[in-house]
């Protein structure tokens, strides 16, 4: 038997900034489906359901969802990487 989801609730402030990022059609993916975790999840589904319905790992709902609680809404951004971003190499020719 799955165990029951646990209660998760937003800010109102976070919810409507939340629905706007999962509505737009020009923020990049990443962002949409990390709005789209954090709704679903406060409308009652389980981790397991969420990850269901979005195509993604279960690990990745518990993931945005920690650091949700953790940062707030800024914690939805990247993390700084270290290191040179990857640059791909250009072919010439054919």
């Amino acid at each position: 038997m799955a165990r029951k989801a646990i209660h998760f609730l937003l800010l109102d402030e976070d919810r409507e900034r939340l629905k706007k990022i999962a509505r737009s059609g020009i923020l990049p993916y990443r962002s949409v489906i990390r709005a789209s975790i954090l709704l679903l999840l406060e409308s009652g589904l389980s981790p397991k359901e969420v990850s269901f319905r979005l195509n993604i790992s279960a690990p990745v709902v518990f993931k945005w969802r920690s650091r949700y609680l953790v940062f707030g809404i800024n914690g939805l951004e990247d993390l700084p990487r270290s290191g040179l971003p990857k640059v791909l190499p250009m072919v010439v020719g054919g």
